[in-house]
This record gives structure tokens, C-alpha cells and sequence, in this order.
């Protein structure tokens, strides 16, 4: 039995069920929401049927004149043969163009009405007041043909059918035209104080097997547009978090390689450091310092084997003059040749270079050292053979030669 059917596939919990009735009343539009829809609909087939009017009566003023005279022949003609005129045809051949542009303004709104109908399952107005049109039975996703057409006739004729019909009428009998404009307006509010009810539907709805839902699509349309912005939102707090992150990433590269330069920079010097021609410009530097001490010790034999102590003074600052002069020479060339030019011009190189001038600046401190203990070793020398002197033979007189003679024999106090 189907009702046993149902009953055995009726499973859904009471709770359930009344949720989805809620919901499903939810989705009902409320009469003011439908009104809406239908006076924007109706204003749109009323400027259309304005239109149609318009050019209508045009083309009746252009053609009153003809339709005038030629009315007046056939009314005097009928005159002298019946002694009777008749008007009607007066009447009709003048305002035929505008009964018919009356008449297809109901063609116009059902065309309207069933295009949209077809196309979206909802009119401008319906659209505007975010409702839709949907078949009554559950299984169809969108209106059928037999729907669109249905409902777009049965609201054509309500809404403007039979007020055409009823001025058409009233043009050649104004009793009946009043009568068929009576039955319009009851019609036309019975079908409307429908949609007053409980399942808010109206007579078309009925009839037709449709309803009016709410779709909510600037509810949609606001959602989307709130859910873009946060989607935007994050997008940019994501790429500002990577910037940020990207830029740390960057300073510590900077570092990394700065750490990594300094290093190269000290293995560099400390291989320009260790190369051949800056340890033969040491060793060039050794070897003067070397023989300035031999030369120094020469001068010193010298003075004790009674050569003259301004001698050895001025052989003792030659020899320190002829080092450093040599020191400086062998510290061009050095400087001149081709690998050290290589490494001076190096990054590391640059290091280098301090490193060589602090080594100059420390030879030329050993030559002037050399050269002062010289002067001094001159200087006791001397003082020394004064003080042999005066003990062998009495103190100088002023003026007398103080230099030691050859055979004289200068030994440590």
C-alpha cells in the first residue's frame, strides 16, 4: 500500500523533521517580499504597454483626417438613403490601432514572463527581491515547460488580460465594459489576498504547481565577498610573514658572508704572510740587521786594535747607512717583482701591506738603533783611552790631541 510505503521509508527522527520544517518555512518569502517582486514586474509590462499606446496613437493622428472624411461620406449616404447615421463605425475605424496595442500588452507580459521564466526560473522583479520560482514537487531541480507556460498565462490574463479585454469592450458597450473590468479586479485580488495565507501561495501557484522561495543570494553574494576579503586578509599577513622572514634570512647571509670574507681576508694574509717573497723580504731584512752587527763588532775590534775612534765612528755610521740603503733597495725590488705585485693588488694583499709597513718601520727603528749604539760605543771608547791616558801621564792640558795613538793599547776599565 503506499501508505505502508511511506511509513516504512519514514525514518527521519521528529526532531529532524521539524528542523526541516523550519527551515523549509524559513525559506518561505513573506507577502510584502512577494508584492514587491510583482509591482516591479508589473511596472516594467506597464511601460511597455505605454509604449505600444504611444505609437498607436500616432499612427492615429495620422490617419484621423482620411478615416474622418470617409466615415462622413458613408454616414451622408446613409442619411439620404435611411434617414439614419450610425456612429460605431465612426469610433472603431478611428481607434482600431489603439484596442489592438491594448490587446498585446497581455502578449508582452506573458512573453516577458515565460522568457524569464524559462531562462533563470525568475522575473527582474522576483530577482531584485531575491525570491525564485520552483516546482512543488521534490524531485524536480527547475521548472518544466508545462510550469513556465502555465504560470506566465494564468498571470497575464489576472494581471492584464482582462482589463484589455474589458476597455475593448467598452469602447462598443460601456455597460459591459464595466461588467468584464468588475471580474477583473475580483480576480485580480483573489489571487493576490492569497499570498496573505499560511503557505503564502497564490491562485497562480496553485494552479500552476509552483512556489516562491527565498534563494538568499546577496546573503551568498555578502558571504563570498566577506569570505575574498579574509582570504585577502591572510593572504597578506602570509606575505608579510615571508618578507619578514625573508629579510631575516637575508641579514643572516649578510653576516654569514661577512664572517666568511674576514676569514678569507686572514688565511689570506696569513698566506701572504707565509709566501716566498715576503720571507725572502725577512730574511733580506735579517741579513742587514745581521751584518749591521757584524760591522758594529768590526768597529768595535777595531777600536780596541788602536784604530782611530773617529774612524770607527764613521765606518761604524757608514755600515749602518750602507744596511739600511740596502735594506731599502732589496725592499723595492721586492716590492717591484711581479708575484708580490700580485699579491699586493689581492684583497688579502691590502692586509699585507700594513703588515709590510709596520715591518719597514721596525727596520728603520733597528738601523737607528744600530746607529745610535754605535755613536755610543764610539763615545766609551774614547772616554776609556782618557782615562788611560791621564793615569800614565797626568791629566790633558786643553787643546792637546785626544785621539790615541797607534801604539797606545785601550783595554776595559
Amino acid at each position: 500500500m503506499p501508505g505502508s510505503e511511506v511509513a516504512e521509508g519514514d525514518v527521519t527522527d521528529p526532531g529532524q523533521r521539524g528542523a526541516d520544517q523550519t527551515a523549509q518555512a524559513d525559506e518561505v518569502p513573506t507577502a510584502r517580499r512577494r508584492v514587491a517582486g510583482w509591482l516591479i514586474d508589473y511596472l516594467i509590462v506597464v511601460l511597455l504597454g505605454v509604449v505600444l499606446v504611444v505609437l498607436a496613437t500616432v499612427f492615429v493622428i495620422d490617419n484621423a483626417v482620411n478615416t474622418a472624411l470617409s466615415t462622413a461620406v458613408d454616414a451622408g449616404s446613409q442619411a439620404v438613403s435611411t434617414h439614419h447615421v450610425s456612429v460605431g463605425g465612426l469610433v472603431v475605424g478611428v481607434t482600431w490601432p489603439v484596442l489592438v496595442a491594448v490587446l498585446l500588452i497581455p502578449f508582452l507580459q506573458f512573453t516577458y514572463l515565460a522568457g524569464m521564466l524559462a531562462w533563470g526560473g525568475r522575473s527582474v522583479g522576483k530577482a531584485v527581491t531575491d525570491v525564485r520560482v520552483v516546482p512543488v514537487a521534490a524531485q524536480l531541480t527547475r521548472l518544466r515547460p508545462s510550469h513556465v507556460v502555465a504560470r506566465a498565462l494564468l498571470t497575464a490574463m489576472l494581471d492584464t488580460g482582462i482589463v484589455s479585454v474589458a476597455f475593448v469592450v467598452f469602447v462598443n458597450s460601456p455597460l459591459l465594459g464595466v461588467l468584464v473590468w468588475a471580474v477583473a479586479v475580483v480576480a485580480f485580488w483573489g489571487n493576490l489576498l492569497a499570498a496573505f495565507g499560511r503557505r503564502r501561495r497564490t491562485v497562480v501557484d496553485l494552479i500552476s504547481g509552483t512556489r516562491v522561495v527565498r534563494t538568499r543570494m546577496y546573503a551568498a553574494l555578502a558571504a563570498g565577498a566577506a569570505d575574498l576579503a579574509r582570504r585577502a586578509a591572510e593572504a597578506a599577513v602570509t606575505a608579510g610573514r615571508q618578507t619578514s622572514g625573508l629579510a631575516v634570512a637575508a641579514g643572516q647571509v649578510t653576516v654569514d658572508l661577512g664572517t666568511v670574507a674576514g676569514q678569507g681576508a686572514r688565511e689570506g694574509a696569513q698566506a701572504v704572510a707565509g709566501s716566498a717573497p715576503v720571507q725572502q723580504a725577512v730574511a733580506r731584512a735579517g741579513d742587514a740587521a745581521t751584518a749591521t752587527g757584524q760591522r758594529l763588532r768590526e768597529g768595535a775590534q777595531a777600536v780596541v786594535g788602536r784604530e782611530s775612534v773617529q774612524q770607527t765612528v764613521e765606518k761604524t755610521a757608514v755600515a749602518a747607512s750602507a744596511a739600511v740603503q740596502s735594506a731599502r733597495e732589496g725592499a723595492e725590488k721586492l716590492a717591484r717583482s711581479a708575484p708580490v705585485q700580485q699579491a699586493l693588488n689581492s684583497p688579502a694583499g691590502q692586509q699585507a701591506q700594513a703588515l709590510g709597513a709596520a715591518g719597514a718601520q721596525r727596520a728603520r727603528d733597528v738601523g737607528g738603533q744600530a746607529a745610535e749604539q754605535a755613536r755610543r760605543i764610539g763615545g766609551r771608547a774614547q772616554q776609556l783611552w782618557r782615562e788611560r791616558r791621564a793615569q800614565r801621564t797626568g791629566p790633558v792640558p786643553p787643546g792637546a790631541d785626544t785621539e790615541p795613538d797607534e801604539g797606545d793599547e785601550i783595554t776595559g776599565a
